[in-house]
């Protein structure tokens, strides 16, 4: 017995592998109709570029605090399956100093760390502007996040003195 479809998948992008597996994976079970949400920072928007101009894009370098998330180029795989997706591949950029609030928000509501790459898909849900114009199915609304067992109050300071707008 297969789970309940999603309405959306939203995911953090670097160079776009998890993108490239959850569309792999959504197509081998026939769920190539869930739209998905590609989060990235600004800075660190790679694929966001390149699905923007319709070709490679490779950044001069990774301006943002996200770091894991950084990735300068994706390759052209990449950005066939995100273009050539059939239940689409929405892409949205978000704001270093977007991310630094919705960690504190995550931290208070869940008590639970989450890294800078992690909070840009969190962003899309706590700050609900990033989920207009974006269609969603009937089923649940599925993030796909990972902790940050090394992140700290301290590198949260930091990171609201060094974060980029």
């Amino acid at each position: 017995m297969r789970g309940q479809k999603p309405g959306l998948i939203v995911c953090s992008v670097g160079g776009g592998g998890l993108l490239a597996g959850l569309i792999l994976g959504l197509e081998r079970n026939g769920w190539e109709d869930v739209p998905i949400l590609a989060m990235e920072t600004h800075g660190a928007d790679c694929l966001n570029k390149s699905l923007a101009c319709g070709e490679l894009v490779t950044l001069d370098g990774i301006n943002s605090i996200a770091k894991s998330l950084g990735a300068r180029a994706t390759t052209q795989q990449i950005l066939d399956l995100a273009r050539n997706y059939k239940g689409k591949v929405y892409y949205k950029t978000c704001h270093d100093t977007e991310v630094i609030q919705v960690i504190e928000k995550f931290l208070g509501d869940h008590r639970f760390f989450v890294e800078p790459a992690c909070a840009a898909t969190l962003v899309s849900c706590y700050l609900k502007e990033y989920l207009k114009d974006i269609p969603i199915g009937d089923g649940p609304l599925v993030l796909e996040i990972c902790g940050g067992s090394a992140v700290s109050v301290q590198m949260l300071e930091t990171w609201k003195k060094t974060a980029f707008s």
